[in-house]
């Protein structure tokens, strides 16, 4: 019952985090101004922001879900560090390549090509993630018993958090720039190390949580693990914590109160239908075609479109993104298939 329970759970998370994606990235690219104000865009902008961190929550969950386990699992895991790692700097290099400095070839003003450079430089969530995957790696290569490394990347994830407000601050100017654009937000990275990695982290032990010896149901253990993330977020906000950390804080308790409800929901099916389990697999697809489609350079949505849109037709070029993202990640999925079985 865990092990069925916990492929179902992990599936509904990753579905609705690339659901959230989808829409989000959409609708904030098309949305005309006039429409971005009132409750429902608050609620709507606040969900919206548990995005990022649910994958990256995620991808750590994952990583423990994937690597341990009975001895068996255990050498399966040890077989496939060489094929993690490269998915690994695989990330790293998409997420660079989604950013080529196309600008920079093509244009003879040089504060622009300086621009498409730095921007080419910063790092976004595919690098966060590759990155956060081979320190994982390396970690448990080099502390091979998990009753170690659980409580360290627990360290580890709460001292991301708690030294992004310094990390803020270091300058990021110089030849080491695409380096410590890894380190610090004002290197123009969307996702640096400090906090973002934090939550791969936070996965990582919240996957030590749900494989923990016992009958506790996955959804109870995940109830426990986002009442102590929460009363952790109460506590930042109390205390008067840099707004980055208490932000941080809060997002990671919404995004594992929502893991415990699709725990819930998980423990109350047998399986995921077959369209979700697989979009559920191709995050990364939905990803790199949606974001072509969406902010391709000179050409996406974004572009061609902008933010002038009013929500009916908004929520119509979202459902275009949606449908035809899936599509792509259905025939990728099939000619997988088949060029395996073939």
């Amino acid at each position: 019952m865990v092990s069925s329970a916990r492929v179902v759970f992990v599936d509904l998370l990753r579905f609705a985090a690339a659901f959230q994606m989808l829409q989000g990235h959409t609708l904030a690219a098309l949305l005309a101004p006039e429409w971005r104000r009132g409750p429902g865009f608050a609620v709507w902008t606040y969900a919206r922001g548990l995005t990022s961190v649910a994958f990256l929550f995620a991808a750590g969950l994952s990583f423990y879900l994937a690597t341990e386990g009975p001895a068996l699992a255990r050498r399966a895991a040890d077989s496939g560090t060489r094929r993690r790692s490269r998915r690994a700097l695989s990330l790293i290099a998409l997420g660079y390549l989604l950013h080529l400095p196309v600008v920079a070839l093509t244009t003879s003003d040089p504060a622009r090509r300086a621009a498409a450079l730095h921007e080419f430089a910063a790092v976004d969530v595919l690098q966060c993630i590759g990155v956060s995957m081979l320190l994982l790696e390396a970690l448990r290569l080099a502390l091979p018993a998990i009753r170690v490394r659980a409580p360290l990347s627990l360290a580890v994830a709460l001292a991301l958090f708690a030294l992004a407000p310094l990390a803020a601050t270091c300058h990021a100017d110089g030849p080491l720039r695409p380096l410590l654009a890894y380190l610090t937000p004002r290197a123009g990275s969307l996702f640096p190390l400090s906090p973002w990695a934090g939550h791969v982290f936070a996965g990582f032990v919240c996957g030590a949580v749900v494989r923990a010896p016992g009958r506790i149901p996955i959804a109870a253990r995940l109830a426990v693990s986002a009442a102590l993330g929460s009363l952790a977020g109460i506590g930042c906000h109390v205390l008067g914590a840099p707004r980055v950390v208490s932000d941080h804080a809060s997002r990671l308790a919404g995004v594992m109160i929502a893991a415990t409800v699709l725990a819930l929901i998980g423990e109350r099916i047998r399986r995921v239908p077959d369209l979700v389990a697989t979009l559920a697999r191709h995050t990364l697809i939905l990803y790199v075609f949606h974001v072509l489609l969406v902010y391709g350079q000179g050409v996406g949505l974004a572009a061609w479109i902008g933010p002038r849109l009013g929500l009916g037709l908004a929520l119509l070029a979202t459902v275009f993104v949606i449908v035809s993202s899936a599509a792509v990640a259905v025939v990728y999925d099939r000619l997988a298939r088949a060029r395996r079985t073939g």
